[in-house]
């Protein structure tokens, strides 16, 4: 049955609106999702609003705010929105009695929201005082939006991307190692982009080694439409971790020198995570080793504990020895690959190390989702149809 089966043209233009307004939080609501809220009376739209930021203003409550600004009467209108309204008291209080209290008569939602806490209880809120509520009206839109709250809330791990920028062969550096730059200028504004709307940029100690990267986001560097909804402040910017089985960072790295949190993964003597902050902005977290390896950081076990501190995306920009190291881990949910029109020989370093398959039953299989130009390069992101533990 479509997505729009039984709604008006009007339902699924406004619920559009909606959407594109839930847009407008992707780079700052996290832990929180993305939602956007329009209400109409009368076929007019009289407020709206989106969740700007963790801690404000849920969308409905700014949509409210906006009709009273505009001295608006909301009594009897449609709020459409793209969640189901919460129904708990959090930083904010619940917005389903928000809309009740308001005289809201219908809700027209895109979806039910997975949480646990909310889960069909802000519907019954409406419901039981009298409001319209109908519900999935372009759900797929919405879900997508906030894909990454939405896995880190049912399955208790975070989302995670790989970014990848290779040849067309798929090679990642020349045999002496060198790779810049592989991509293009395009390519590399559009990385700043991706590290935005990520609460967490991971990599390799190797990496920060070998290529003494910031890994932060050059504000300077987003599109005009993004620096708009990012702000300069290094409040809302990334946290960086560095996976550092070995111990060899010496905290003298330019990534430690620039503004923002960075967390130093090494391997503990404990069946859990240990942070330990040993300054205001730097943390050391001691992580349990695999069981087959005892060389080797439990990404699961990282994971985990990120998502129990609300982390809900991840952002891998590493080398081929982490990247491969997740992938085989089956951590990985897609992938972005950014592929520059050049050639570069089976002497250059492949996208990955071997992952030790021996039957094609058993290689992880992607599917694409979207294929886009940056520049003379081309951006395709690709997610793994079956997440599954190839070893552990």
């Amino acid at each position: 049955m479509s997505e729009t089966a039984g709604f008006s043209e009007q339902d699924c233009m406004f619920m559009k609106r909606a959407l594109k307004l839930a847009e407008r939080g992707l780079y700052t609501t996290l832990p929180n999702p993305a939602v956007g809220c329009v209400i109409v009376r009368d076929s007019e739209v009289i407020g709206e609003g989106w969740h700007h930021r963790a801690g404000e203003p849920h969308a409905e409550v700014m949509a409210l705010r906006d009709a009273g600004e505009r001295q608006k009467e909301v009594r009897g209108a449609t709020a459409y929105v793209t969640l189901e309204p919460c129904s708990h008291f959090g930083r904010t209080p619940p917005c389903a009695l928000g809309l009740v209290n308001a005289g809201i008569s219908r809700v027209v939602a895109a979806m039910k929201d997975p949480n646990p806490l909310v889960s069909g209880r802000g519907f019954k809120i409406l419901e039981d005082a009298g409001v319209s509520v109908s519900c999935g009206l372009y759900e797929n839109e919405a879900r997508e939006l906030n894909r990454a709250f939405f896995h880190s809330i049912v399955t208790g791990m975070p989302y995670v991307t790989v970014k990848y920028g290779m040849s067309i062969d798929a090679r990642v550096a020349l045999s002496n190692g060198e790779s810049k730059w592989i991509t293009s200028e395009a390519s590399r504004h559009d990385v700043q982009r991706m590290r935005a709307r990520h609460q967490v940029v991971l990599t390799s100690a190797n990496t920060v080694v070998k290529d003494d990267p910031s890994l932060n986001v050059r504000w300077q560097e987003l599109p005009f439409e993004v620096r708009e909804l990012f702000p300069a402040d290094p409040g809302f910017l990334p946290l960086r971790i560095i996976v550092d089985a070995k111990s060899v960072i010496t905290f003298n790295e330019k990534i430690f020198r620039c503004p923002g949190p960075v967390m130093v993964a090494r391997i503990g003597d404990s069946d859990i995570v240990r942070a330990e902050k040993i300054s205001d902005s730097i943390t050391v977290l001691k992580v349990p080793a695999t069981l087959d390896d005892p060389s080797h950081i439990s990404f699961r076990k990282l994971f985990k504990y990120l998502n129990a501190i609300n982390i809900r995306n991840v952002m891998i920009e590493a080398g081929r020895g982490l990247v491969s190291d997740i992938v085989r881990h089956g951590l990985a949910h897609e992938i972005v690959f950014y592929i520059a029109p050049k050639i570069m020989g089976a002497d250059a370093v492949s996208a990955f190390d071997a992952l030790g398959l021996s039957s094609m039953k058993d290689v992880p299989e992607l599917s694409v989702s979207e294929v886009s130009r940056c520049g003379e390069d081309v951006r395709i992101t690709c997610r793994f149809k079956e997440i599954s533990c190839l070893q552990e």
